[in-house]
């Protein structure tokens, strides 16, 4: 069970990775997001449409993240991320 502190409302942030892209609502920091949804875009020449799979609670580990934003809700919701293609992000170099 989520302490009250856990269960107050968060802003919905975005996180940028590797492939795929979850956008969930941060609930604990720094490990705990809720109502993630994980969003795969398709390559601009996949034939396949982009898809959007839910999972709900989810953990996160910092070397997991490089990106951490927040979203525009109206903005986010406009958007019909079926239809989003997208060109693969450049490789981390160590």
């Amino acid at each position: 069970m989520l302490s009250q502190s856990c269960r107050s409302a968060a802003p919905p942030i975005s996180i940028a990775g590797p492939p795929p892209q979850p956008s969930s609502s941060l609930i604990n920091i720094p490990q705990v997001l809720s109502n993630i949804i994980e969003r795969i875009i398709g390559s601009l020449d996949d034939n396949e449409p982009s898809s959007e799979v839910p999972l709900g609670l989810y953990l996160i580990r910092g070397e997991n993240v490089c990106l951490v934003g927040l979203v525009d809700e109206p903005l986010d919701e406009s958007i019909n991320w079926i239809e989003v293609k997208g060109s693969v992000i450049g490789t981390t170099k160590h």
